[in-house]
C-alpha cells in the first residue's frame, strides 16, 4: 500500500479550516504559507496559516505495515489586548473551539480520514495560546497528527 498523495491530503485538511471561517469566526487572511506575525499587517488580522511542519516519520504498523505520520500545524494570529482591562480570551476561545471542533468527525468514536485519504487526522500534542502583548497579536497554535498506512 502506498502513501496517499500529500498534496491532496493537506488541501483536504485546509478545506476544513475554511470551513471554520464564518460570522462567528471571520478571518481575513487564510494561507497555507505561514507567515510570522511581524509580517502580517494589522488589516489581515484575523489571520489563518496552515503550516506542514517538515519531515515525516515512519513506524511499524499492524502487521509491520508501515504508519507514516506527518505533523501539521494550524496557526491563527487574532488582535491582542490594547490595554490592562482588554480580555481577549474569549474571542480566542471561540476560535479555537471551532478549529479544534472542525477536526472532529460528527459521530462519535469515528476517524477523521479526511475523506478516506488517511488512516486518522486528529488534534495531537500541547497547543499554544498566547494572548498577546500591546504591540502583538494573540496567538493559537493546534497540532495536528496525521496517519497513514494501517
Amino acid at each position: 500500500m502506498s502513501a496517499p498523495n500529500t498534496e491532496a491530503v493537506m488541501a483536504a485538511l485546509f478545506a476544513i479550516a475554511q470551513g471554520v471561517n464564518s460570522p462567528a469566526t471571520p478571518f481575513n487572511t487564510m494561507s497555507r504559507r505561514m507567515r510570522h506575525f511581524n509580517d502580517v499587517p494589522p488589516e489581515e488580522i484575523p489571520a489563518f496559516f496552515q503550516f506542514q511542519a517538515p519531515g515525516r516519520s515512519t513506524e511499524g504498523g499492524v502487521r509491520g505495515l508501515p504508519v507514516h505520520r506527518l505533523k501539521v500545524f494550524w496557526i491563527c494570529y487574532l488582535p491582542g489586548s490594547q490595554g490592562l482591562d482588554d480580555v481577549v480570551s474569549p474571542t480566542m476561545n471561540n476560535y479555537y473551539d471551532a478549529l479544534s471542533n472542525a477536526l472532529l468527525v460528527p459521530f462519535g468514536g469515528m476517524k477523521n480520514t479526511l475523506g478516506g485519504l488517511v488512516t486518522n487526522c486528529y488534534e495531537d500534542g500541547q497547543g499554544l495560546n498566547d494572548e498577546g502583548l500591546l504591540t502583538t497579536p494573540s496567538l493559537i497554535v493546534i497540532p495536528i497528527t496525521i496517519l497513514t498506512g494501517i
